[in-house]
């Protein structure tokens, strides 16, 4: 703006003196004209180019939000498939520990059916031992009377 005010005041005295006549009045009114319709133009073209600069920037500013949002859209997709591929690990490892539960109360099952049976065995040999123990008692009892019988022979 300065630059342009110095330019206008030096046309000015330029065409100052260069008026002369009795046209002076006319010449002035049409340098005024041409002159204002300079500084119009001037001025929209420098607008312009203001304008021009300021969308260039606005553009730019928008391309770095949308690389920015980019950049974070890809981001959070590396997290996503991070995260999926931990569910599939976790996933996996459910799995695995679901398989060996059921192993687990498998080898629990067999151990409780063991358990029975062995406890089944172990009773059938208690009363198996406690009808020995009666027919041990029995057969000394027997004993006992043919050893008083013989006795009671042989005196």
């Amino acid at each position: 703006p300065q630059e342009l005010a110095l330019q206008v005041a030096a046309e000015v005295s330029e065409f100052e003196a260069s008026l002369t006549g009795p046209n002076r009045w006319e010449k002035m009114v049409g340098f005024l004209k041409e002159t204002a319709l300079g500084l119009v133009a001037d001025v929209a073209a420098r607008m312009a180019q203001a304008t021009e600069a300021r969308c260039a920037a606005e553009v730019a500013a928008a391309d770095a939000r949308v690389a920015a949002a980019e950049a974070q859209a890809d981001r959070w997709s590396a997290q996503a498939a991070q995260a999926q591929e931990a569910a599939g690990v976790a996933e996996s490892r459910a799995q695995q520990l679901e398989e060996a539960c059921e192993e687990l109360r498998s080898a629990g099952a067999e151990k409780d059916q063991s358990r029975q049976v062995a406890e089944e065995r172990a009773q059938q040999l208690c009363w198996q031992l406690e009808d020995t123990l009666r027919e041990n008692q029995r057969l000394v009892e027997e004993v006992e009377e043919l050893q008083r019988a013989l006795r009671a022979k042989a005196e």
